[in-house]
């Protein structure tokens, strides 16, 4: 079963696309699918009812995770506070 982001992501061809085919901008389908946005003008994420996120950063943008900035395509970033958790966790 899709999620709310997955279902966004799948109307663009990539990431680095904020316009459909159609016209409709990116933040535009997740504000009317009901995601809180989240973050700075720079660096934010939507968060759905589902719990799914789109996370945008400068220009791409990428499925996400719930509790901090990185995108699931990329990992998380070495500096994130969310993996240095989980390395600790590990342990």
């Amino acid at each position: 079963m899709e999620t709310t982001a997955q279902k966004i992501a799948d109307l663009f061809s990539d990431g680095q696309t904020f316009v459909t085919h159609d016209g409709r901008e990116l933040d535009d389908l997740c504000d009317a699918a009901g995601g809180m946005r989240y973050g700075c003008a720079e660096i934010y994420r939507h968060v759905f009812g589902d719990g799914s996120v789109i996370t945008v950063a400068g220009n791409a943008w990428d499925l996400g995770y719930t509790d901090c900035m990185c995108w699931r395509g990329m990992g998380h970033d070495e500096n994130c506070a969310r993996l240095a958790d989980e390395d600790a966790e590990e342990v």
